[in-house]
C-alpha cells in the first residue's frame, strides 16, 4: 500500500494535491491542452483526472513551482471554473487565486486540505461542501496522453 505525504497549496475548488511539493491547480484549454499562467516553469506538468459528486476535475501539477492549474467542470458548479492554487508552508493547507476563491466561495466550497501519494501516481484533496453536505475526498489519478 502506498502512503500518502500531506501536501500545502493555496485554496483551491475543489482543489487536488499531488507529490510532497505545494502546486497551482492546472488550467485546461481545449482538447485539454495547458494554458499555462504567468509565472508558471516551462516545465511539462503531471496531469491528473478525478471525478466527485458530478463534478470533473483536471489538474495540471509543476512540481518545480509548486504550483497547480485547476479545472472544474459539472452541474453543481453551474458550468466551468478555473484557477491556481499553491501549497500553503504547512504541507497540507491550500491556497487559491482570488477569481477561484470567490467562485469556490461563492458555491460554499472549501478546500481543507491536499496532498500526494509518493510516487505521484494519485492526489487528493480534503473538500467541505455545503447545505449539509460534509467533507469529501477527491482522488485524482495521474493521467498520461
Amino acid at each position: 500500500m502506498t502512503s500518502a505525504t500531506p501536501l500545502a497549496a493555496h485554496n483551491m475548488d475543489l482543489l487536488v494535491v499531488v507529490g510532497a511539493l505545494a502546486w497551482q491547480p492546472a488550467l485546461l484549454g481545449p482538447h485539454g491542452a495547458s494554458r499555462m499562467p504567468a509565472g508558471m516553469s516551462s516545465e511539462t506538468p503531471l496531469r491528473y483526472d478525478g471525478a466527485l459528486m458530478g463534478v470533473k476535475a483536471s489538474i495540471l501539477l509543476y512540481k518545480r513551482n509548486e504550483q497547480a492549474v485547476i479545472n472544474l467542470r459539472g452541474v453543481p458548479l453551474g458550468g466551468t471554473i478555473r484557477g491556481t492554487a499553491w501549497f500553503a508552508k504547512d504541507g497540507f493547507k491550500v491556497k487559491l487565486d482570488d477569481k477561484l476563491t470567490r467562485a469556490l466561495g461563492w458555491r460554499g466550497v472549501a478546500i481543507e486540505g491536499a496532498g500526494a501519494f509518493h510516487d505521484y501516481s494519485k492526489v487528493w484533496v480534503l473538500i467541505k461542501l455545503p447545505l449539509g453536505l460534509g467533507r469529501h475526498t477527491m482522488s485524482l489519478d495521474r493521467t498520461y496522453s
